[in-house]
């Protein structure tokens, strides 16, 4: 049996995180920490500590004197996150593709002939998350590690499972990224990657409209 070594504020956020994902919660709702914690079986310091995760991740907003609530999201909001996803990666792809290592570039070459073979979403999840890591790897730094954790995934569940297309554009994305990799173009890769997060953006933001989790932007 796996162990879940999250804490209770981490275990918390990621119950929060799915109310809001089911409709439980909607936009504009108030969060009460007593009644979040009653709902959810634990004290109210736990749920503090999941209501500033998910400030800092942007599902809430906190007020002084007002209490959270459900971020309203905006379809820029959603487009933007995408978009920071490709730029932040795509910064490190084109520092690994420039330093131009032999074995890691063997590595992303072959995990990415894995990504464009599967079909299943959690295989493609998998090989996706490994991909991504293994080619941003050696392009990273401690600060931009810091920026990835912040930006939380919009999309609740395997994002594969949940958006349509998204499998065949995680295999277009990979090809260009690899190809530009194979080739020594730093640029390429950090383009392709970005230009992949982007599709995502758009398939994602699809998905959130119909679930009712995106406002009218006017």
């Amino acid at each position: 049996m796996a162990i879940d070594r999250r804490t209770a504020g981490e275990q918390a956020a990621e119950q929060i995180r799915l109310m809001v994902w089911q409709g439980d919660l909607r936009a504009g709702d108030r969060l009460n920490q007593e009644d979040l914690a009653e709902r959810l079986g634990v004290s109210r310091i736990p749920v503090r500590e999941a209501l500033l995760q998910l400030e800092h991740e942007g599902l809430i907003d906190m007020t002084p004197h007002r209490g959270a609530f459900v971020h309203a999201l905006r379809a820029e909001d959603v487009l933007d996150h995408y978009e920071l996803y490709g730029l932040i990666y795509g910064f490190a792809l084109r520092r690994t593709t420039e330093r131009a290592d032999p074995e890691v570039l063997a590595r992303v070459v072959a995990i990415g002939a894995e990504v464009r073979k599967a079909k299943d979403p959690d295989e493609v999840e998998q090989l996706m998350g490994r991909f991504l890591g293994t080619a941003a790897k050696f392009g990273d730094s401690p600060r931009l590690r810091s920026v990835q954790r912040g930006l939380a995934g919009l999309i609740h569940g395997n994002f594969f499972a949940e958006v349509p297309g998204s499998v065949a554009a995680a295999h277009r994305g990979v090809k260009a990224i690899v190809a530009a990799m194979e080739s020594g173009d730093g640029d390429g890769a950090s383009d392709a990657c970005v230009a992949m997060m982007r599709d995502q953006g758009e398939r994602a933001l699809g998905v959130l409209r119909q679930r009712g989790l995106v406002v009218d932007d006017t």
